[in-house]
């Protein structure tokens, strides 16, 4: 459902005759509720004994993106967007934390293969919604909420599983957040950098393609290929992350982003897709590694630690999308476009100071990192 939003974008301008200032606004209302919420509701659910986030906050986020295509009004929309993105915000702390705890001997791998599944449903949900909408228009997206009807039965029995071990839970996360804030930092920055391309990219690039004169079938194809190729990177950065240094891995995904951003952003045709996939590919790689280093300074809060990598982080990202869609408006796609390929080089910069995870493990407090 959520990658409804980026390849509508040239129809929903055209519908509700909006500039790409209040373009980038939507962008931004989505992630906020979909991301900077996750802290809150991932310290909610350290403190559940079931599982009833993963179950039902799905649901939520369908019923409600589902009627992205019928309404007419900006407000409409954004109301709508916000209780979407409410949805995904209350399920991602909860399911990352669940499979840090069912995961213990390959972590990394694991948590590659759940966010492997975010990633592969963007780029289904691109690549399903545009035809949708060519053939039936746009209020053709109601149809697509009993998918997320159909999704609740099957995961209904997740109910009966108990979610904490009451003796992991911190009473105080925020406390014990406060003897790794260098740490926490480091990787919380990183995470705003790879989120902010990656919102940008994905939110702009079918709008950069339009502008080129491309048909926008074009731009949603260029969207499932970039969750698609980032998703495979998932995985294969996952099983690399149990296999060496994380400094190694974000440095190494930041500095490959760079060249195959370059060649997208100069050739803005059919023939980038290959590299535009590749541009995602690299990015994606490390988005594990952030994730289980958090986990392992909060084992008993992992929910809430899941929410600030998965969550606060990706929301700052999404709010760039604003002041984005006004650069762009100022300066033109392509300069703005290039900004984002440039995020990189600081990208490359923190992961510097990339913490070891032995070092931390030493330094961990009353078995926290034990």
């Amino acid at each position: 459902y959520n990658g409804f939003l980026a390849p509508l974008l040239p129809m929903l301008i055209v519908r509700l005759e909006i500039s790409l200032v209040l373009a980038g606004s939507l962008v931004s209302i989505l992630s906020i509720f979909n991301s900077l919420l996750q802290p809150i509701t991932g310290m909610i659910a350290d403190r559940l004994q079931r599982n009833y986030f993963i179950v039902f906050a799905s649901l939520l986020t369908g019923i409600f993106m589902c009627l992205i295509g019928v309404v007419d009004r900006y407000y409409q929309l954004a109301i709508i967007l916000a209780l979407s993105g409410f949805g995904t915000s209350m399920f991602h702390p909860q399911a990352a934390a669940f499979v840090g705890r069912i995961a213990k001997k390959r972590p990394g791998l694991s948590m590659s293969i759940f966010s492997m599944g975010g990633g592969f449903g963007l780029g289904l949900g691109a690549l399903v919604i545009v035809p949708l909408v060519s053939f039936w228009g746009l209020n053709a997206t109601l149809f697509t909420g009993s998918v997320a009807v159909i999704v609740v039965f099957f995961t209904l029995p997740l109910l009966k599983t108990s979610m904490n071990n009451k003796r992991q839970i911190r009473i105080n996360p925020i406390k014990d957040l406060k003897g790794y804030r260098t740490v926490v930092f480091v990787l919380f920055i990183m995470v705003v950098i790879r989120a902010t391309m990656t919102i940008l990219f994905q939110s702009f690039m079918p709008l950069y393609l339009v502008s080129k004169g491309h048909a926008p079938f074009l731009g949603a194809i260029a969207v499932a290929v970039f969750q698609i190729c980032g998703t495979i990177g998932i995985l294969v950065g996952g099983y690399f992350s149990d296999r060496m240094k994380p400094a190694t891995l974000l440095k190494a995904s930041f500095l490959l982003t760079l060249p195959f951003g370059f060649i997208i952003v100069q050739f803005p045709s059919v023939a980038a897709l290959p590299f535009f996939g590749l541009t995602a590919f690299f990015l994606f790689s490390s988005t594990p590694v952030n994730i289980i280093m958090g986990q392992k300074l909060l084992p008993g809060n992992a929910s809430f630690i899941s929410g600030i990598m998965m969550g606060f982080a990706w929301g700052i990202g999404g709010l760039m999308a604003t002041p984005f869609g006004a650069l762009a408006d100022w300066l033109g796609f392509y300069y703005s476009m290039m900004i984002i390929v440039l995020l990189s080089i600081p990208g490359v910069i923190f992961a510097q100071f990339c913490p070891n995870p032995e070092k931390m493990r030493r330094s961990g407090r009353n078995g926290v990192m034990e």
